[in-house]
């Protein structure tokens, strides 16, 4: 069976983006769909899968997959990428996403970057015994910090984060892990990404994450440059101290390119080994 699709990156942070229509139930189950596009030896590959359900006057309902099958609440580089993709086919600067549960607004910069406006919860915990911060950026991060920028990339990420990501509940399914440095103005970072279960290039919700503690450990002013080992990414806010004194964010944006790396149809095998819930429909 042919499957088309479109794929996009952003900061090396990979997605299959595909329309509703094309899924045919002898295709199987979406999170078996998913896996198969997303393996990186036989399939496409990639970190994540965008499937554009419905576009009505700039309003996109869309279902977002890690590779693994799983779905998530929300992808900031995904967003920025499905936005770019929306973009190109509907001829608009600026789009709504809803993304299952979250709503977020999408604008093509006149420099054709693309800005999310993210969204990003309150509360911000210290966890004490993991020696990080816990926080929604649309999924929960713990974001640890790193003595230099030398031992960031040092770090076994594997090692260290993997148990973290299964330790710290979060929203009930583990979180995401991030580890930072910053040096010289300079703040660069790490992602373990739940759902991919490794390390990817970039992570968008990540960089809110990292960029807004580190704002707060650091007194970085917006906007904030933030460094994945993908490339550049671009964190604006507005910064809020209340009469008690303590510190929040609001009017958070996530910002960068998102580039188109292929377009055409992948020989989907005529079965697919069937696991989980029935694909949507």
């Amino acid at each position: 069976m042919l499957f088309p699709f479109e794929k996009y990156h952003g900061a090396g942070n990979d997605f299959i983006i595909v329309r509703r229509e094309v899924l045919l139930p002898e295709m199987g189950t979406i999170e078996a769909v998913v896996r198969a596009v997303c393996d990186r030896h036989y399939g496409v590959g990639a970190d994540g899968f965008f499937l554009v359900k419905k576009v009505v006057d700039g309003r996109c309902r869309l279902a977002f997959y890690n590779s693994d099958g799983s779905k998530a609440a929300m992808c900031g580089n995904g967003a920025r990428c499905v936005s770019a993709y929306l973009f190109a086919h509907l001829g608009r600067d600026r789009l709504w996403l809803e993304i299952g549960a979250k709503r977020v607004e999408s604008v093509l910069l006149p420099s054709g970057e693309i800005s999310i406006r993210m969204p990003v919860e309150a509360w911000v915990e210290w966890l004490p015994a993991e020696g990080g911060y816990l926080l929604d950026t649309g999924v929960p991060h713990l974001v640890m910090g790193c003595e230099s920028i030398a031992a960031l990339h040092s770090l076994d990420l594997e090692a260290v984060a993997r148990p973290l990501r299964y330790s710290v509940v979060g929203d009930g399914n583990g979180v995401n892990v991030d580890f930072y440095a910053y040096k010289a103005g300079r703040l660069v970072m790490r992602t373990y990404e739940r759902g991919v279960e490794g390390e990817t290039l970039a992570c968008g919700t990540g960089a809110v994450a990292v960029a807004l503690i580190a704002a707060a450990v650091y007194n970085i002013p917006s906007p904030v440059a933030v460094y994945p080992p993908g490339g550049r990414l671009r964190v604006r806010f507005e910064r809020v101290v209340n009469a008690e004194g303590e510190l929040s964010y609001r009017e958070v944006f996530l910002e960068g390119w998102a580039v188109r790396i292929a377009r055409g149809e992948f020989f989907l095998p005529k079965k697919i080994k069937k696991k989980g819930t029935r694909r949507e429909v």
